[in-house]
């Protein structure tokens, strides 16, 4: 006789700021993916083996928060302002400290040249504070997940670097070599997928879900890729994102990865 499956899951960031319409950074739908989330994990009961959960966890003083700039009439940035390398340069926005302006500079340099641009969020997942809590419904699954499974989950944070955002569970978007949990976490990666089925859900499907599963496709090999499931609806994108997430959807899919409803994954059982 085989023995039974065994099956992990890995839930990005279902913290109150993404999740709940007062979050400094909310994420459309991201309360009803949490409440369908919940139930996929009530449903699973002792046939979920592992419970992995990230933790977006930032500083106010962050170069993705408009403290870290300083704009030319001494105001800090609005939220959702892009910078480039060129305003360091015709010093437009530079950041607060001088002693910060080359590492932010090769920082711009690297994103762009990777056709990326740096974007200033509204500050959010402050450690400590209301947005950085896991959102209820969630937060009381894991507890009930111990309970059934006298078991701690793991527990990832991630973006404590005030200097390099943290999208991807794995690693940071421009790793900081002095800084070894910015850089890619192959520990974390095998931890992972030690299973016959990674579930992956939470927020934001086009940013932090996303740069999880492209660090995963660049690191794994197709045959691993077959062990990973996306819940489709237990993710949603960021408003003004969603455009882009037909062509990763079906990348992902070419790639190997299954990408399935919530009651889908529940009839395979």
């Amino acid at each position: 006789m085989s023995s039974r499956k065994r099956h992990h899951l890995l839930i990005i960031d279902p913290q109150n700021d993404f999740c709940d319409s007062a979050g400094a950074l909310f994420v459309p739908g991201a309360s009803q993916d949490m409440e369908r989330l919940a139930q996929f994990i009530h449903q699973k009961k002792t046939t979920l083996d592992r419970l992995f959960v990230t933790l977006d966890s930032h500083h106010r003083y962050d170069i993705a928060h408009p403290l870290y700039w300083v704009q030319e009439d001494g105001s800090k940035p609005q939220p959702l302002t892009t910078v480039t390398v060129q305003d360091i340069e015709k010093k437009r926005i530079i950041p607060r400290h001088s002693a910060d302006v080359d590492r932010s500079y090769h920082y711009l340099s690297e994103l762009e040249s990777r056709g990326i641009s740096h974007i200033i969020w509204p500050e959010h997942c402050i450690i400590g504070e209301w947005g950085h809590q896991i959102y209820p419904i969630i937060a009381q699954e894991i507890r009930e997940f111990q309970e059934r499974m006298y078991q701690a989950p793991t527990i990832l944070f991630k973006g404590m670097n005030p200097y390099t955002e943290h999208f991807s569970a794995l690693s940071a978007i421009v790793p900081d070599s002095s800084d070894r949990n910015t850089q890619l976490q192959t520990s974390l990666v095998r931890e992972l997928l030690d299973c016959d089925q990674l579930y992956i859900a939470g927020e934001a499907l086009s940013h932090c879900v996303a740069s999880t599963i492209n660090d995963l496709i660049a690191n794994i090999d197709r045959g691993e890729r077959g062990k990973i499931v996306l819940l489709l609806n237990a993710t949603s994108p960021v408003s003004g994102f969603e455009s882009m997430m037909d062509v990763m959807l079906e990348e992902w899919s070419q790639s190997g990865i299954h990408i399935k409803d919530i009651h889908e994954a529940l009839e395979e059982e």
